[in-house]
């Protein structure tokens, strides 16, 4: 039996979602779309998210606030860091991994499938 994983895409830029959703191009992957971090909190609780790939600014609510809120229900869910910015300290203790915009396609694939144990 083939396992599908839920990836949220949280980000503020529709081509963003486009790109990222381009690169995950794969049939293992269901991508699911947050254009804040408070609709990225919602979707997580409600769809048992796999793996969030997280912008750092986005309306309404951040990307780190929106991750340490997630953090508190789901420690143990993989969050990517997706930003054109440097993580700040305490980014560091919430996100498993950073990735800078402009997103380099093999990276991205890479950690997704490593932070998934997808072989």
């Amino acid at each position: 039996m083939i396992k599908y994983y839920k990836i949220l895409v949280a980000d503020d830029d529709k081509h963003t979602h486009i790109i990222l959703k381009t690169i995950l191009n794969d049939k293992l992957f269901e991508i699911f779309n947050a254009y804040d971090g408070s609709e990225a909190v919602d979707i997580t609780f409600k769809n048992r998210i796999d793996l969030i790939l997280m912008d750092q600014r986005m309306p309404n609510m951040d990307g780190l606030t929106a991750a340490k809120t997630i953090r508190k229900m789901c420690p143990k869910l993989p969050i990517i860091s997706i930003s054109a910015y440097d993580p700040e300290p305490d980014h560091l203790k919430v996100f498993d991994e950073f990735i800078s915009k402009p997103i380099d396609k093999k990276l991205l694939r890479n950690t997704v499938k490593k932070l998934l144990n997808i072989q």
